[in-house]
């Protein structure tokens, strides 16, 4: 019932994850031109890091739960014309 909901809020999550990281990643490699700033490339660094790690945790969550919906309306869909072919 709730499997597209979910779907689209772990999309979501990955996708700004993945957003979050390529930014991320790209402000510690500015950061590598500049030489009074290296504690901002760190932050940068592990900000990517983290952000990369958890965009590829919820990426196979969300393909899952979107099987699990195409599942789940096809259970139905079977449940229904198994209903009507025992009246």
């Amino acid at each position: 019932m709730f499997a597209i909901t979910f779907h689209h809020m772990i999309v979501g999550i990955a996708s700004g994850t993945g957003i979050l990281m390529g930014i991320c990643a790209l402000l510690a490699w500015l950061g590598n031109f500049v030489s009074n700033l290296d504690d901002f490339q760190q932050s940068f660094d592990k900000t990517s890091l983290l952000s990369s790690i958890l965009c590829f945790i919820c990426m196979p969550l969300a393909i899952f739960l979107e099987h699990t919906q195409h599942l789940i309306l096809v259970a139905l869909q079977f449940y229904t014309i198994n209903l009507f072919l025992v009246d």
